[in-house]
């Protein structure tokens, strides 16, 4: 098999082979409360058991939008918009926190109606899409909300 790319998720580098599996998608799939929290997924059809990146965007958790990362079309994708700060009148952090672990709580009990494996459910994020990434790993309580660990 030819490895075309190493990307990095989270401080692991994973070495990727290259684009060919057949994709779908499914857009503006409300994840959570307030409507404003949407996620599309896109994954491979060719496949099942497939690992899932959870991704954030960046934007210093006052801007951005959710998209999908350049990454091998055999990793099924979780693009997530959360709620910003300074809209809706949202001025604290935590909420896009609980935001976050929503979108991963989502993705660990739906991966599997796509054909992905669960138990390959990995949390990634540029700027502020990586700080959410930290808190949702490193602060367990926002998971333990919807019923999940970081186990």
């Amino acid at each position: 098999m030819k490895w075309n790319a190493i990307v990095l998720f989270g401080g692991l580098w994973l070495a990727l082979p290259g684009y060919s599996a057949n994709v779908k998608q499914e857009r503006d799939i409300s994840y959570a409360e307030p409507t404003c929290c949407k996620l599309n997924v896109k994954w491979p059809t060719d496949s099942t058991n497939f690992p899932t990146v959870v991704w954030f965007h960046g934007g210093g958790l006052t801007g951005g939008e959710r998209h999908f990362i350049p990454i091998d079309d055999s990793i099924a994708q979780v693009a997530v918009s959360y709620r910003l700060l300074g809209q809706r009148g949202l001025t604290n952090g935590v909420e896009c926190i609980r935001d976050a672990a929503a979108a991963v709580a989502w993705t660990l009990e739906h991966i599997a109606a796509y054909g992905g494996d669960p138990k390959k459910v990995y949390v990634s994020g540029m700027s502020a899409g990586g700080y959410l990434t930290m808190m949702v790993g490193m602060a367990p309580q926002y998971l333990k909300e919807r019923g999940h660990d970081i186990a």
